[in-house]
C-alpha cells in the first residue's frame, strides 16, 4: 500500500506544477519553521513571513506596517509566488516592535529583507492547498473547486476527516490498534510532536520517564466576547511542567494513515479546555509537529474537511 501511495504522490507532483488550476510558491525551512519570501503591496523590499498552520490569524510587524503606512483598519495584500492573498491583520505584541529578534535568529537569511510577520491557516481556510515538504512548494487551487474535489488525487480511503474548530485543524490519531484522541496539526512546532503525559502512559508509549510534576502552570492568551465569555485561545496552550519527557510510538497513525515510528514531547495539560466550544470536541491530547510532516506531501481540503499525507522520501 505504501508503494501505491508513493506512486500516486509522484504522479501528482507534475500535475500540480503544470496544471492551470493551481497557483504556487516556494517556501524554505529554517530551524524547523516554514518561511515564505513574499512581496507586499506598498513595500519595495522583499518580505519574509512565517507560515504556520497552527495559527488562527495574520500578524505583521510594526516595521512592515510603517513601511506600507498601514493601520489596523486596513488589509494587507501579500504576493507569495503566483499566490496572492488579501487579509485583515493584527500587529505583533508590544514586545516585538521591530524585527530585530528575528534578525538575531535568522542572520544572513534576512539580509536586505524585512521580517514581515506571521501568516496563519485562515488565509486558505476555504481552499484546497498542498504543502509539499519534499520539494518545498505550496500549491493553492484557484479553479473549479467542485471539479477538483471530484477528481481528488487519492481514493476515499486515503483521506482523513478533520474538525476545523476555533480556526484550527484537529484530527483523530492513534497508536497501534488503539485510538488515542484528537491532535492539532501544527507545522509551527519545529521539533517533536506533543502529547499529554498521562495519555502517553496509558497508550503504552516507550521511553517515558516517571517524573514528578510540581508546577503545572497554564499560560494562555484568552479572547472574550462582549459578554465576557471566553471564545478561543490563540496560539494553543503552553505549560510549565516537570513532565517534559521524550516518548515514542512505533506505529502512530493519523486517521488511518500509518506514519510509523514517531517521537513526542510530553506535557501535563489535558488540552480539554473550553477553547473548543464550537464542536465540543474532546479529548484534545496533543499536536502533530513539523518533524512528522517533513519529507511528505500534505493535502488539506478545507471545504470537505479532510486531509491526506503521502510519503515522498
Amino acid at each position: 500500500m505504501k508503494n501505491i501511495i508513493l506512486n500516486l504522490a509522484l504522479l501528482i507532483l507534475p500535475c500540480l506544477s503544470s496544471g492551470s488550476q493551481f497557483k504556487q510558491c516556494k517556501f524554505f525551512i529554517f530551524k524547523g519553521h516554514t518561511y515564505i519570501e513574499t512581496s507586499v503591496q506598498g513595500c519595495e523590499t522583499p518580505v519574509i513571513f512565517l507560515f504556520d498552520l497552527g495559527t488562527d490569524h495574520v500578524s505583521i510587524t510594526n516595521r512592515l506596517a510603517t513601511e506600507i503606512s498601514h493601520t489596523i483598519s486596513d488589509s494587507v495584500t501579500i504576493k507569495m509566488g503566483s499566490i496572492v492573498v488579501t487579509s485583515p491583520f493584527s500587529f505583533d505584541d508590544k514586545a516585538r516592535k521591530s524585527d530585530s529578534l528575528y534578525r538575531l535568529r535568522m542572520g544572513a537569511l534576512l539580509d536586505g529583507k524585512i521580517f514581515g510577520g506571521l501568516v496563519g491557516n485562515v488565509v486558505f481556510n476555504h481552499d484546497y492547498i498542498v504543502l509539499d515538504f519534499s520539494s518545498q512548494i505550496l500549491y493553492r487551487e484557484v479553479g473549479d473547486y467542485e471539479s477538483i474535489s471530484r477528481h481528488a488525487p487519492f481514493p476515499n480511503e486515503q483521506w482523513v476527516p478533520f474538525v476545523y474548530d476555533s480556526r484550527q485543524i484537529f484530527v483523530s490519531c492513534g497508536s497501534g490498534d488503539s485510538t488515542i484522541g484528537y491532535f492539532h496539526i501544527d507545522n509551527g512546532i519545529p521539533d517533536h510532536n506533543i502529547i499529554n503525559y498521562d495519555v502517553a502512559v496509558k497508550s503504552g508509549f516507550k521511553g517515558l520517564k516517571n517524573l514528578p510534576n510540581r508546577s503545572g502552570k497554564l499560560v494562555s492568551d484568552t479572547f472574550y466576547n462582549n459578554e465576557g465569555i471566553p471564545t478561543h485561545i490563540r496560539s494553543g496552550i503552553k505549560i510549565v511542567t516537570n513532565h517534559d519527557s521524550l516518548a515514542s510510538s512505533n506505529h502512530f497513525h493519523i486517521g488511518q494513515i500509518d506514519v510509523g515510528l514517531q517521537f513526542f514531547k510530553t506535557i501535563d495539560t489535558d488540552f480539554n479546555q473550553d477553547i473548543f466550544m464550537e464542536s465540543n470536541l474532546y479529548p484534545i491530547v496533543g499536536s502533530i509537529a513539523y518533524n512528522t510532516l517533513k519529507g511528505r506531501q500534505l493535502h488539506i481540503d478545507f471545504r470537505n474537511s479532510r486531509l491526506a499525507l503521502t510519503d515522498i522520501d
